[in-house]
């Protein structure tokens, strides 16, 4: 009988070691980084992200100055490269008393996205600084989509039915049946990389005086960010507007972000005179 028990034990145990190898490819693994300045000089951290993973979910735990020549340092900062590289993918830079700036736009700590390859991590300051930064490091089956297209739910906030054609975000067309201000939104399902936008076309049908148009990608954690904002023109829209008004045009629009970002849904939001519509808009 006390072998029969042992061996359920064993079964056991190797089913509950099953489970975590799948719940650890499925969800990736929290991983840490840390870099600091001693007596000697910087001493960066290094980030490797495997063929077939990516790494994400970056949050801030720790960063602090340290003591430089001079006196304290008039801001917090630390900088993510290309290993062996001057190439920034990622800097972080916080004066006191002002606003955080985060480069390249419009990549924030929490929508960044390193694909495979290895990256130093330093940190600003005198000896004594030090930077900890955790993130998760996801493989092929991971949560996290790297899935190119616009696949996901769409919505918006009017529409007038018998000018829409299938999903705007599929290759169809859109108008909006509100003036002054509309939006249409792409929520994915679930956080994934972000590289580039296309839009084959987006307008107001009346002026484009005063028109904006704004492009947000929404962030993991919540947060929208802003990618890009167009003011007193439509993109695409070279014939004359409802009767017979001139617009501002620029062509299609297609923007290719410095470095993939990671989102959980993109927005357009339109301000100005409608209608306004749209056709064709990717997010890939």
């Amino acid at each position: 009988m006390s072998a029969c028990n042992e061996f359920r034990r064993f079964l056991r145990g190797l089913m509950i070691l099953f489970l975590a190898i799948c719940i650890s490819s499925a969800y990736g693994q929290d991983k840490n980084v840390s870099a600091s300045i001693s007596s000697e000089g910087p001493q960066p951290g290094t980030i490797t992200v495997p063929a077939g993973s990516i790494a994400s979910g970056f949050r801030l735990i720790n960063l602090t100055s340290g003591y430089p020549v001079g006196g304290p340092l008039d801001h917090l900062s630390f900088y993510i490269y290309v290993f062996n590289t001057t190439t920034a993918v990622y800097s972080y830079y916080w004066p006191n008393g002002g606003t955080l700036v985060e480069t390249p736009a419009p990549i924030t700590l929490a929508t960044l996205v390193l694909n495979p390859g290895k990256y130093s991590v330093y940190v600003s300051g005198g000896p004594g600084a030090s930077l900890l930064l955790s993130y998760n490091l996801g493989g092929s089956g991971a949560t996290i989509s790297s899935a190119s297209g616009s696949n996901g739910e769409s919505s918006m906030s009017s529409s007038y039915g018998p000018n829409c054609i299938g999903d705007v975000f599929k290759g169809g067309s859109w108008c909006g049946a509100r003036n002054g201000s509309d939006w249409l939104q792409l929520d994915f399902g679930a956080p994934r990389s972000v590289s580039e936008i296309r839009i084959e076309m987006a307008a107001t049908d009346v002026t484009t005086d005063g028109a904006r148009i704004v492009l947000k990608l929404q962030a993991p954690n919540g947060e929208w960010v802003t990618v890009d904002e167009l003011q007193n023109t439509n993109i695409n829209v070279f014939t004359p507007l409802t009767g017979g008004a001139k617009g501002n045009s620029i062509p299609s629009y297609d923007n290719v972000l410095a470095s993939p970002v990671m989102a959980q849904a993109f927005r357009i939001e339109f301000t100005g005179n409608g209608w306004f519509s749209a056709r064709n808009i990717q997010v890939i």
